[in-house]
């Protein structure tokens, strides 16, 4: 009679993603590919339960996750390694008969149908997909495992398709692969004998330097999505970023609890500290201080900077500026770049 909805749960046991051949088992990729694999259909058989005649509350409904671009651990599919199987996680409402009690036939009927199509894709599942699966997502982990041991912060394979389709997560058709420079370039070997080439960013300093619409904030923003592993066809399959990695920018007008800001300002207007500085209303400059200092705090290793989204006040001031500006209490970026 309530409104919330219940759960329900259906295992799948664990030898379904053991059937796909030698290949490891990484429950995380496998717990991808099922959602993947029954996410679509399932929510397809819950409309197809509707019926415009009769009120929402009288037909049975449920839904499942559905996977976007990224192979994430989600709560829609999770292994349990005490029952050797996958938990599928469902929200759902049983039909109502004029709204105050439960229609048994009708939701029996609606639990059985929603079970003999999650059976129907398990028998019918292409293995070799599975497999695919998880061979890319298990050579995506080795890059990370690569990155770590030699001193590196991120990798974007040649190849790569780094445009999207307007605000889309979809490759752009007909883009210009992503070339590494000869100077950085660096090839990875996995332990199935395949080998990826590709620009490999070591840790320190870099700037990527180009004209207007020469990709710089796209391969920026594939580098911030780095931190998580892509399905085939996205284009980014082997664009891997430091899990650490943070993009800052300026926030005009956000909100900035008391921050230590001292590294990036000698004094602040009011007589306010700048060891503890907070504000409902920060200014660009401010906003991007405090956006830095809180991902170092946080753990950040790789530090993403995008001149098109930061306050020109905080990140350089030449020497002309430094002539006509004699008191000027932000001590700029470009300052504190090497000692970070």
């Amino acid at each position: 009679r309530t409104p919330e909805q219940m759960i329900l749960y259906v295992w799948i046991p664990e030898e379904t993603c053991r059937e796909a051949g030698d290949i490891p088992f990484l429950r995380t990729a496998c717990e991808d590919w099922l959602l993947r694999l029954l996410g679509a259909p399932v929510n397809a058989l819950s409309e197809s339960f509707q019926n415009d005649h009769k009120d929402t509350r009288e037909q049975p409904s449920f839904s499942l996750q559905e996977p976007g671009a990224v192979v994430l651990t989600r709560n829609g599919c999770l292994y349990r390694e005490e029952r050797h199987a996958f938990r599928l996680r469902m929200p759902c409402a049983f039909p109502l008969i004029n709204g105050h009690s439960v229609n048994g036939k009708a939701g029996y009927r609606g639990v059985k149908a929603v079970l003999d199509l999650i059976c129907d894709r398990l028998e019918t599942a292409d293995r070799a997909e599975l497999a695919a699966h998880v061979l890319l997502y298990s050579r995506q982990r080795q890059i990370r495992a690569y990155l770590w041991e030699n001193g590196l912060l991120a990798f974007l394979a040649n190849g790569s398709i780094l445009p999207r389709q307007g605000t889309t997560q979809l490759p752009l058709s007909g883009a210009v692969p992503f070339r590494a420079p000869a100077s950085l370039e660096v090839t990875i070997r996995m332990s199935d004998g395949y080998s990826v080439t590709g620009m490999g960013l070591k840790q320190g300093i870099t700037v990527i330097t180009g004209g207007g619409y020469s990709g710089k904030s796209t391969l920026l923003d594939c580098l911030e999505q780095g931190i998580y592993d892509h399905v085939a066809g996205d284009g980014r399959e082997y664009v891997i970023s430091d899990e650490t990695a943070c993009k800052v920018y300026a926030e005009d007008g956000r909100y900035l609890a008391p921050t230590d800001l001292s590294p990036f300002f000698s004094y602040l207007p009011g007589n306010h500290s700048p060891h503890c500085f907070g504000t409902p209303h920060a200014s660009g400059s401010v906003s991007q201080a405090a956006n830095i200092v809180e991902a170092v705090y946080g753990g950040s290793r790789l530090l993403l900077i995008d001149e098109d989204t930061s306050a020109t006040n905080f990140m350089i001031r030449d020497e002309t500026m430094r002539r006509l500006v004699k008191k000027e209490p932000i001590v700029p970026f470009t300052d504190r770049v090497s000692e970070l």
